[in-house]
């Protein structure tokens, strides 16, 4: 059985991430990655999955947002560049990260609505710490 985070329920929704949750505690994955699109602009959500007896608690462990390199300044990028705590440049877009603590208000700054997941995929620990640090 899955059990959510409150900040995950508010970002997005339970049963867009249900099924590949699942999947991912049942092949004793830790972390997931979640993207796509907020308020027109792609962003990711990091997630932390816990085996607690029997059931997975799934919790936000932090929020990005990807942009084009060529992006202009605007007050959503500056917002959330107040707040990253690691900035990534890679094939020809930047991903701004915020930890869990910060996510949801950074969450808020991007877009009004929740995330609308179009994609997600296993993270291995390592793959989160480059980015959460």
């Amino acid at each position: 059985m899955l059990r959510f985070d409150e900040k995950v329920l508010a970002v997005a929704d339970a049963g867009e991430l249900a099924e590949f949750i699942e999947e991912a505690s049942a092949l004793n994955h830790e972390y997931v990655k979640a993207c796509g699109d907020c308020g027109g602009e792609k962003v990711c959500l990091y997630l932390h999955l816990k085996a607690m007896d029997e059931e997975v608690f799934v919790e936000l462990a932090g929020f990005s947002i990807e942009a084009p390199h060529d992006r202009i300044l605007d007050d959503r990028i500056l917002g959330i560049l107040r707040y990253a705590s690691t900035i990534v440049s890679r094939s020809g877009l930047v991903e701004f990260y915020v930890n869990g603590v910060l996510s949801i208000g950074v969450h808020r700054l991007v877009c009004k609505s929740r995330v609308k997941v179009s994609e997600a995929w296993f993270l291995e620990y390592e793959e989160f710490l480059a980015m959460a640090g």
